[in-house]
């Protein structure tokens, strides 16, 4: 019985222990930390870096997650899990912020997937990246927001990993 646990653990600390893939392109089931891990309200944020004009953007959630998401500071529209944020990107520096509540089992995930006019693809995936609170504070979802006292997100497991399973679509 004791080695089962052990397993158990070791298969849930195992995406913590492994390197993040190249560019963020995989998507991890994130939450809070520690104490935190029991709040059913969760506020994420990350920044990133459009380096080229954007051909396509589209961002991908859980089709009955019950986040919030804005881009920039503008909240965005997400409906059947899937919202097109071409013409919300930016050269240069970006946020992507989510508001959601549940509990962390459940954990929160998304996938914003940039195809830019050179033809390359940048993915942003939630992962150890996103920086997380509990509070909500005045402008957080701002690009200029300073958000260096956030913690770091948890990734609780990968994409398709159980009891969540696949709930995100890509190529």
């Amino acid at each position: 019985m004791r080695n089962l646990r052990f397993i158990a653990l070791l298969l849930t600390a195992l995406p913590l222990l492994l390197p993040a893939a190249p560019g963020g392109s995989e998507p991890f089931w994130i939450w809070h930390a520690g104490q935190r891990a029991k709040a059913d309200q969760l506020h994420a944020r990350r920044q990133f870096h459009i380096s080229n004009r954007v051909h396509a953007a589209d961002l991908l959630v859980a089709e009955n997650s019950p986040a919030k998401f804005f881009l920039n500071g503008k909240p965005l529209p997400v409906e059947g899990g899937k919202v097109d944020v071409t013409s919300r990107l930016r050269l240069g520096r970006n946020v992507l912020a989510a508001q959601t509540r549940a509990d962390p089992r459940r954990g929160f995930i998304a996938l914003l997937v940039v195809t830019l006019q050179s033809g390359q693809t940048q993915l942003i995936a939630t992962d150890r990246d996103w920086k997380i609170a509990v509070g909500e504070e005045p402008d957080w979802t701002a690009l200029d927001f300073d958000d260096a006292k956030w913690e770091a997100a948890v990734m609780l497991a990968p994409h398709g990993a159980k009891p969540w399973g696949r709930v995100l679509s890509w190529d």
